[in-house]
């Protein structure tokens, strides 16, 4: 009885300890039972990721005069009123005023709309206006007395807010009428007024979120408006953020999330938008147009013809710089291979210019005949000033003498005209190459001046006769053909590089600043054309400042699921009438399972890895003693919905073990590859004895000595 009762302890202290034992060399688990592997979560935001071309340069709405720029505070601000881009003519429109009111002409007041707030939370109302009136003609120095330093200078589009000299204010006073209506005071009428109230300069920021005499800074500042999305930041070369204003007094938008992804290299971004990785884009290359055409879910369109108008400018002359007269201006326009510069130069993505104003612009004239490309008639206009020096030459084009026209331009010229370069403009060169070609048909030389940017803008400003013959362009900055007719050709503007000071002109162009009737205003704007321009009327003095070169055509391309976008021709993009439908959502991306067993491994613990699955957001891990093709109630829960890589295994018996991992998202689950490790243990060698073998080996010492005691005491007995 007493041998029964020791070998019961016996084994009952092994199955005891020999249990403790299999605790620390296997992982505790757990069956997964029926339960669904679904993390819910909210749908993802309707996103629009916009491939922009360019960094902004500002976020200040009264410092802004580039597109880039633009663009961004577009989303955030508003002005008072805004251009109906339905309409073919850009008519004015309400935005942040109901109506408005001219008492006189120079008298205006806007009764403003109520229950708009700012995303700060405070009220727009009519001291929102006066503030933001303050701030604007502080920066364009309507006092006098603004300081030139790091935070503060001249607004860049000031000129904007001042009459063509430049000098008288086109704002004279402004006052508060109530708390939602104010009147503002013109120094003179200035016709286009309510043009300038939509520019990106004239939208309304938040007085409590911006600071009153110092510009917001691009990288820190934070823009405050009224409109449809909250700017959030702006990563330089990366992007720049934008959430959905819940409280946009037009109702929220349909995207929740704007993105301007920014990528200056224009083949990149129209591959991005091809791989779907961009949602829209515009300045789409013409190379890409076929593959956008044959992706079922992409949209082209345009072509759209911009408002950025590119010339040649012609120096006219003062008393005391002579300059370029009529004949000449007409021979050397006659002269320029304008076929040359549309279809090689910029390979047909622009066509050839109108005379100055655009033809999206009211007050067109699509009657005006300009100068075209034509050597016989430049060689006439040339002979009729040197009949000496061209005196057996064969007037016609091809002619009897090409290489006598060419020799006396390379020997002799008749005339060497300078021509300029902006600094690092290839197309600039070439252009200047093919004028120095065609110039020698008509016995000319040239000579190139090549000048960094802001040195030839400096040069036309402040010395235009050091530049007879200069590349340029202009955009409106708003909708009216005033906004080009006035600073291209007004004798006191500083953007007149060719100096024309025609008195005739002058009064038309005072005449449309104080027409109240539009159709009379563009009528005006269409025989400033004609005047200029029109090649089947007798010269004077002014005509031909310009040689009229190309217009650009604009197309832009997106997702098919973007819809409502509106063409605005000033190049902006505003994104706030777009639909956009949320996504269906995806599952989590494919991803392998890996570790760094041994094989096979010699003690039972390592690591499990796995590369990042794609939309995924968390991850499980299971395992098995044989290959795992599902998730099922006989798997081993290791790690439910929280596992981070690396995941630590400790403790693996002998034998083989199947592991897989499982990505979550709302949308489903994606399982990784199944993994195997195979463990065999090293045997110990026999003189070495630790842990708890030495307790085996004493305990089984212990039975044969009491077995052995037994047996003798018998023996004896």
């Amino acid at each position: 009885m007493k041998k029964k009762q020791i070998l019961l302890l016996l084994l009952l202290f092994l199955v005891s300890f020999g249990s403790t034992s299999l605790i620390t060399i296997i992982n505790i688990s757990t069956k997964v039972e029926k339960e669904s592997l679904l993390i819910h979560q909210p749908p993802p935001l309707p996103t629009l990721i916009y491939g922009a071309a360019s960094n902004p340069t500002t976020i200040d709405p009264v410092d802004c005069w580039d597109i880039p720029s633009a663009n961004v505070i577009f989303q955030v601000c508003e002005g008072l009123v805004t251009n109906n881009l339905s309409d073919s003519n850009y008519g004015i429109i309400p935005m942040l005023a109901e109506a408005w009111h001219w008492h006189s002409p120079t008298e205006i007041s806007f009764k403003l709309r109520q229950g708009v707030l700012f995303h700060d939370g405070s009220p727009f109302t009519a001291s929102s206006v006066i503030w933001n009136l303050d701030r604007i003609t502080w920066f364009c120095n309507y006092t006098g007395t603004l300081q030139d330093n790091a935070t503060s200078w001249l607004a860049f589009p000031s000129s904007l807010y001042y009459f063509p000299d430049g000098v008288t204010p086109i704002i004279s006073n402004y006052y508060l009428n109530s708390q939602y209506n104010i009147t503002i005071e013109l120094t003179e009428h200035f016709a286009p007024f309510l043009d300038l109230l939509t520019t990106t300069s004239s939208v309304i920021v938040s007085p409590s979120s911006t600071p009153r005499w110092t510009y917001l800074d691009l990288m820190t500042g934070d823009l405050v408006g009224t409109g449809p999305f909250l700017y959030e930041y702006f990563y330089y070369d990366n992007e720049v953020r934008f959430d959905v204003y819940s409280d946009y007094w037009q109702g929220e938008a349909d995207i929740e999330l704007l993105i301007f992804a920014i990528e200056e290299n224009s083949d990149i971004r129209n591959i991005m938008l091809l791989a779907h990785e961009f949602d829209f884009i515009d300045s789409v290359l013409p190379s890409y147009h076929s593959q956008i055409i044959a992706d079922p879910e992409l949209i082209l369109s345009g072509p759209f013809e911009e408002l950025c108008y590119f010339y040649l400018e012609f120096y006219c002359g003062d008393p005391t710089h002579p300059g370029l007269n009529v004949t000449w201006r007409k021979a050397l326009q006659h002269a320029i291979n304008y076929s040359y510069i549309i279809d090689d130069l910029y390979q047909g993505v622009v066509g050839r210019a109108p005379p100055a104003v655009p033809r999206m612009l009211p007050g067109y004239n699509s009657s005006v005949q300009i100068v075209d490309m034509n050597i016989t008639k430049a060689r006439n206009l040339i002979m009729t000033m040197f009949p000496t020096e061209t005196t057996g030459l064969d007037p016609n084009f091809p002619g009897t003498t090409e290489l006598g026209w060419t020799t006396l331009a390379a020997t002799t010229p008749l005339r060497t005209v300078q021509l300029n370069r902006h600094y690092g403009h290839t197309s600039n060169m070439r252009m200047n190459e093919n004028m120095n070609e065609t110039f020698s048909l008509i016995g000319v030389d040239t000579l190139e001046t090549i000048r960094f940017w802001s040195e030839y803008l400096d040069t036309g400003e402040n010395h235009p006769w050091d530049m007879e013959i200069s590349y340029i362009g202009w955009c409106c900055d708003y909708l009216d053909a005033y906004n080009i007719l006035g600073p291209l050709f007004g004798n006191t503007s500083e953007a007149n590089f060719a100096n024309v000071n025609d008195p005739y002109l002058e009064s038309l162009l005072e005449q449309s600043l104080i027409e109240h009737d539009a159709t009379t205003r563009q009528q005006i704007y269409m025989h400033i054309q004609s005047y200029l321009f029109e090649v089947n009327t007798p010269m004077h003095e002014w005509k031909y400042p310009q040689a009229p070169l190309f217009i650009s055509y604009g197309y832009y391309a997106h997702h098919i699921d973007v819809m409502g976008f509106q063409y605005d021709p000033r190049n902006i993009v505003y994104f706030y009438p777009c639909e956009l439908p949320i996504p269906p959502p995806s599952p989590p991306g494919s991803f392998i399972l890996i570790s760094d067993a041994d094989n096979p491994d010699i003690d039972g613990n390592c690591n499990l890895s796995w590369t990042a699955s794609i939309g995924a957001v968390n991850y499980s891990v299971y395992s098995f003693n044989h290959i795992i093709t599902e998730i099922n109630g006989s798997l081993d829960n290791l790690a439910y919905q929280t596992a981070l890589s690396p995941y630590p295994v400790t403790g693996l018996t002998e034998g083989d073990h199947y592991f897989i991992a499982v990505a979550h998202n709302n949308a489903g689950d994606t399982l990784s590859n199944c993994y195997k490790i195979t463990v065999e243990f090293e045997e110990e060698p026999a003189e070495i004895i630790f842990g708890y073998n030495i307790i085996l080996l004493c305990v089984l010492i212990g039975i044969i000595s009491l077995i052995g005691i037994y047996s003798h005491q018998k023996k004896i007995k």
